[in-house]
């Protein structure tokens, strides 16, 4: 699925399959753009980027059924943690 950036222009951080690259930059998908590009996209929701990223991650393993889990794991979930958000509102 093509993006659009705030010009109207592909920015090109999607996966190319199957070897789950980045098509701008050929870093490991979802690279540091477009991690950064997700965290807003969920809205700050650590739960909704949680199944955004299991759904990706589901279809790299259909992609790839004989790659090892945990480096997939890894990959698509190691950069989704709360200690890599900003705090959240203190009370």
């Amino acid at each position: 699925m093509d993006r659009l950036n705030a010009h109207g222009v592909n920015d090109g951080h999607e996966p190319i399959r199957p070897g789950w690259r980045c098509a701008a930059c050929h870093d490991d998908w979802p690279c540091l753009t477009r991690q950064d590009e997700l965290r807003t996209e969920a809205g700050g929701s650590q739960l909704e980027l949680a199944l955004l990223m299991a759904r990706y991650f589901g279809e790299a393993m259909n992609d790839h059924p004989t790659a090892m889990i945990d480096v997939l794991y890894a990959r698509f979930f190691g950069w989704v943690r709360w200690r890599n958000w900003p705090h959240p509102r203190k009370g």
